[in-house]
């Protein structure tokens, strides 16, 4: 995704840059931009297409004297040759019905990945509304600001350009979903909104057109921002595998609990969520745990015997509590540890106490 949005702004970028000097030579250049981002992330198809499309009609509607045939040409067979490398994964994809991660709809799919990755999760959006109607608002307000009054000023190329572009990568987005019934992009793959939707935004408020208006609404959203990036702002996890926050010290209390597995040449069976067991392996091989054995519970399925769980805040509902005694409960990550007291009786381990002696791994 890094790859993806790199090349995504590396485009913005020199497509902003071209419509800043009026230039219409190296129409190639956002395009080859754009290709490397769709090796990023397949979903930026999209915005490969309307890039080439801009830049298809830049180069119709300039003078003679300022193009080249031969740019345009180099636009198109890059533009080519990056879809016809792609292609496997398109009729992969297509087989799939989506293009990583997806859902039916453009308000719970699209909008609602919009809305986490705007307020990070704080608050919880539950109706998309809740950030679309917001959205549209700022939008509209930004165009009143900046929209051509008497003849006095004209609207410039980059804000046509810049509004322009997102409203084709979501016609190609719905043409995709309604012909070939491609889900639409959603959570990681969604991503690409924010700079789709922002970039226009910022295009717009520090374009020669916003005029006395400009100051206020970059102050506006400047205090927007900054009270959000304050109410986030922590040194304990991250939003991403923060549920894997306390893995080192979980695998620890395992190890505690058990001492006697481990000289007895038996291996411990962890059956672990998702986040924790993709941190497993290094911590495995980190600390020096070969007689541990991890499984990794899939969605939407339960957890394998094992003689102990880490279970992740969206598996609690799985816990047989009947049977798995709670050993530890991380109130940052949600994630607990429990213990089957059926598989180590049936290996005849005696159970430890893990308020005693210091904590592994500290």
């Amino acid at each position: 995704y890094a790859w993806a949005h790199a090349g995504m702004m590396l485009a913005w970028w020199a497509l902003l840059e071209q419509l800043e000097r009026g230039q219409v030579r190296r129409l190639w250049l956002p395009v080859a931009f754009s290709v490397l981002a769709t090796y990023g992330s397949l979903v930026l198809v999209h915005f490969l297409l309307a890039v080439l499309a801009i830049q298809t009609v830049r180069f119709v509607t300039a003078p003679r004297h300022l193009r080249r045939a031969s740019d345009l040409l180099l636009a198109w067979m890059l533009a080519i040759a990056g879809l016809a490398g792609l292609l496997p994964y398109v009729l992969g994809a297509m087989e799939g019905g989506a293009f990583g991660q997806g859902a039916a709809g453009f308000w719970r799919g699209c909008i609602s990945s919009l809305a986490e990755h705007l307020l990070y999760d704080r608050p919880s959006v539950d109706d998309p509304l809740v950030v679309a109607v917001p959205l549209v608002v700022v939008l509209l307000v930004v165009l009143l600001a900046t929209w051509p009054r008497g003849g006095r000023r004209r609207w410039s190329e980059g804000n046509l350009v810049v509004l322009t572009l997102p409203a084709i990568v979501l016609g190609s987005m719905a043409m995709q979903h309604l012909l070939l019934g491609t889900a639409w992009p959603m959570s990681r793959s969604a991503l690409f909104l924010l700079p789709l939707v922002l970039v226009p935004l910022v295009v717009m408020l520090t374009g020669p057109g916003a005029g006395r208006w400009q100051g206020v609404m970059l102050l506006g959203l400047a205090f927007v921002f900054t009270g959000h990036l304050l109410a986030n702002l922590n040194m304990s996890h991250t939003r991403e595998w923060f549920a894997s926050g306390e893995a080192r010290k979980l695998f620890g209390l395992i190890v505690k609990d058990a001492p006697d597995l481990a000289p007895a040449g038996r291996v411990i069976t962890v059956s672990s969520g998702q986040q924790c067991f993709g941190v497993s392996e290094y911590y495995r091989m980190r600390l020096g745990l070969e007689h541990l054995s991890f499984t990794e519970r899939l969605p939407d399925q339960d957890f394998a015997p094992a003689d102990y769980y880490l279970v992740e805040s969206w598996g609690q509902e799985l816990v047989d509590h009947a049977n798995w005694e709670l050993l530890h409960h991380s109130a940052g990550t949600g994630t607990s540890l429990f213990r089957d007291r059926r598989s180590l009786q049936v290996r005849g381990v005696a159970v430890a106490h893990l308020d005693q002696g210091p904590e592994p791994f500290a």
